[in-house]
Order: structure tokens, then C-alpha cells, then sequence
């Protein structure tokens, strides 16, 4: 098990425990299935509207974001499920890494990103319900205010009513802004929770609620510190990986010359420009030469077409890396921001509980098998010692 000093000073190892190969393939598996499950959704909200594929993916490649453009409801509806799909993966993609983050602070250091990932969909409703509830009773608080709202228009006695209960209203909207602080706590927290403490939706809304209660300002002041971490971390990344282009791009000139490297990045940009346009400057930086390369005219032969496209993807998951890079650190930092603040508030040691739960349901069966084999075995021996004693007493008598 690490030794952990319980106060600020662990938060700084959020940095050296994201920046792992697990974590990161763990966050890499998981922004890869929500760019899929976003793409899927988003392609067919915009198809069924009476948009073709073509033009989909003419103005919009990868990533479209239907926004300024007038849709059907159903299509809005469709897009909306996309959407919420991405964000329970994320959630459980979150809640995996913090499983990892956890079970190696607790010195398991080849816990698998397989059994992480099981665990996690295992408690996919306390990682992601938990927050969902939190946003209904704040929207069903607001509806009460529209209620009353409607009932101010009451000629005469609107005004008497909203005014008799002007301080319940006013008690109401306070306690809207204390849960909205709460949902922060809890969009942050909450797989984090449910994977280090195996509790229910209403267990880790309670630990949101203590946490966010009794450490509020250690909570803020070390969010932004793994904040600050993780940008950190990615900066470094990314800076290390344009001098990996460059040395790529010196290498193939050597044989190819300038204009082949040139050829195959604007064809693997001309594949796939998903980038925006307000990131297009920072991405040529970190690529050197994508700003000034132009479409090319003519015919493109099927070997530099194909390698376009390879390189596009490639240039894609290099992309995801640094997201995922930074969703790594994030998760490390809450895992350990989450067993500091239980230590400090409850003087409970998260990493010193037993070890069962993480294990297959086969598993588990199998060991209570075994105990109770073992509680029958001793059972019998019991009784067998007993009938023993009950004849050897006669004889000694005799």
C-alpha cells in the first residue's frame, strides 16, 4: 500500500499517477466509444431530418455539432440520446480509472483495465443516476416557482398568495442555489464514489453531501490544483508530441523530400478536418506546416489516398491521447482528493477496507461455498467429538 500523508500534499501525485500507460488506455478506450456512440447518434439525428450522408460529411466530417441548423424534434430527440449515452460512458470511464487509481493506491499495481471496466458498469447507476437525481428536484423545484409564477396572474389574489408565501419562495430559491453547488460536487465526485465505496445512488449522494459540507474549501482549493496539474501534464505532452512530428517530418524528407510529407498531411487533413476553426492555429503549431498546406488539384493516387486516411486516424487517436491524458489525471486527482477528505472528516482509512467486492459474482459464490463446506465440516466434527465423549463417560463410570 502507498503511504499517504492524508493532506494536500497527496494531491500532487495526481499528476504521476495519471501519467500511466493503464489509465491512459483505460481513457483512450472510453473517448474512443463516446466518439463512436456521438458520431452514430448525431449522423442519423441529422439523416432522418432530410440530410444526406454526403453533405453531412462534407461540412461537418467527424464530430458534427447540429448547432444553427433547424431540425425536427425527433432529430433533436435522437441527438439528445447521443448525448447522454456519451455521458454515462464518460461516467463510467471515469469511475474505471478511479478503480484503478484506487486498488493501486492500495498496492494492487496489475489491477486489469478488463475488471476495472466490469467494475464500473457493475455501479454505472450511482456513478451517473446520482447527479440525474440531483438535476430532477432542481428542476421540479423551479417548476414550483413557475407555478406560482402563474398564480401571481390571478387577478387580486394572486398578489396576496405569492406574498403570504414570499419567504417560503425565497427559502426555495436559496436552497436551489445550495443543490446546484451540489451537483457540481456530485458530476465531479460521483464515480469516483460509487467505485471506491460500492454504494448505491442514495450512499454516494450522502458521501456528496458530507464531502460538500464539511470540506468545502479544501474540495474547491484541490479541484483547482488537479486542474492546474492536468493542464500542466498536457502542455508537457503535447509539446513533446510536436517534436515527435518534426522528427517524424525530418526523417521522411531525408528519402521522400518536402513535398511528400506535405502531400500526405493534406491529404490526411483533407480526410478528416474535424478540427475548429478556433483550434486550427494551435494544431498547426503542434504540426508543423498545416497552416499553409492548400488543397490539391488533379487526381490522387489510391497510395497516397490510403495513407492519408491511415495518417488521419492516426492523427485523431493522437488527438484522443492528450483528452485522454487529461481525463487520466482528472480521475487520479478525484480518487485521491475523495480518500484524503474521508480521512480528514471521518478518520477512516478508505484504503485499509477489506478487498472482496471487486471479484466476480462466480467468485463470491464459490467462497461462500467454501464456508459453508467448511462450517458443515465443523459442525460434523463437533458432533462426532460429542457422541465420543457421551460413550467414553459410561465406561468410566463402570
Amino acid at each position: 500500500m502507498i503511504q499517504m500523508h492524508f493532506n494536500f500534499k497527496d494531491i500532487f501525485r495526481a499528476g504521476r499517477l495519471g501519467f500511466s500507460f493503464k489509465k491512459i488506455s483505460a481513457s483512450l478506450i472510453g473517448l474512443v466509444i463516446i466518439t463512436l456512440i456521438y458520431n452514430i447518434f448525431t449522423y442519423l439525428a441529422l439523416i432522418v431530418s432530410g440530410i444526406s450522408f454526403t453533405e453531412i460529411w462534407q461540412f461537418m466530417r467527424l464530430l458534427p455539432i447540429p448547432l444553427g441548423i433547424s431540425l425536427p424534434w425527433y432529430s433533436w430527440l435522437i441527438w439528445a440520446g447521443g448525448v447522454v449515452l456519451s455521458l454515462l460512458t464518460l461516467a463510467v470511464t471515469v469511475g474505471a480509472i478511479s478503480k484503478i487509481t484506487f486498488e493501486q493506491l492500495r498496492g494492487d499495481e496489475f489491477y486489469e483495465v478488463s475488471k476495472a471496466y466490469k467494475d464500473a458498469l457493475k455501479l454505472w447507476k450511482s456513478a451517473f443516476l446520482s447527479p440525474v437525481f440531483l438535476a430532477i428536484f432542481i428542476i421540479f423545484l423551479l417548476l414550483v416557482g413557475v407555478v406560482f409564477g402563474q398564480i401571481g396572474k390571478i387577478p387580486v389574489a394572486g398578489p396576496w398568495i405569492v406574498g403570504l408565501f414570499s419567504i417560503f419562495l425565497i427559502l426555495g430559491a436559496f436552497f436551489i442555489v445550495y443543490l446546484c453547488l451540489i451537483f457540481v460536487v456530485s458530476v465531479f465526485m460521483s464515480p469516483t464514489i460509487a467505485l471506491t465505496t460500492k454504494g448505491d445512488s442514495f450512499d454516494t449522494l450522502f458521501e456528496v453531501f458530507s464531502v460538500a459540507n464539511d470540506q468545502p474549501w479544501r474540495w474547491v482549493i484541490w479541484q483547482i490544483l488537479v486542474g492546474i496539474i492536468a493542464l500542466v501534464g498536457t502542455a508537457l505532452y503535447s509539446f513533446a508530441l510536436k517534436y515527435t512530428f518534426m522528427l517524424i517530418k525530418w526523417a521522411m524528407q531525408i528519402p521522400q523530400g518536402q513535398e511528400w510529407w506535405s502531400k500526405m498531411w493534406m491529404l490526411a487533413r483533407g480526410t478528416l478536418p474535424a478540427v475548429p476553426p478556433q483550434l486550427d492555429p494551435w494544431v498547426s503549431r503542434i504540426f508543423p506546416g498545416a497552416g499553409w498546406i492548400q488543397p490539391m488539384g488533379g487526381e490522387i493516387s489510391l497510395g497516397p489516398l490510403v495513407g492519408g486516411i491511415l495518417l488521419a486516424i492516426a492523427l485523431y487517436l493522437v488527438v484522443l491521447s492528450i483528452l485522454a491524458l487529461k481525463l487520466s489525471i482528472f480521475s487520479a486527482g478525484q480518487t485521491l482528493i475523495y480518500v484524503v477528505l474521508v480521512k480528514i472528516k471521518d478518520d477512516r482509512n478508505l484504503l485499509e477496507t477489506k478487498k472482496k467486492w471487486s471479484l466476480d459474482d462466480e467468485d463470491l459464490e464459490d467462497e461462500e461455498f467454501e464456508e459453508e463446506t467448511e462450517d458443515e465440516q465443523t459442525e460434523d466434527d463437533e458432533d462426532s467429538s460429542g457422541e465420543q465423549d457421551t460413550e467414553e463417560k459410561p465406561e468410566t463410570e463402570e
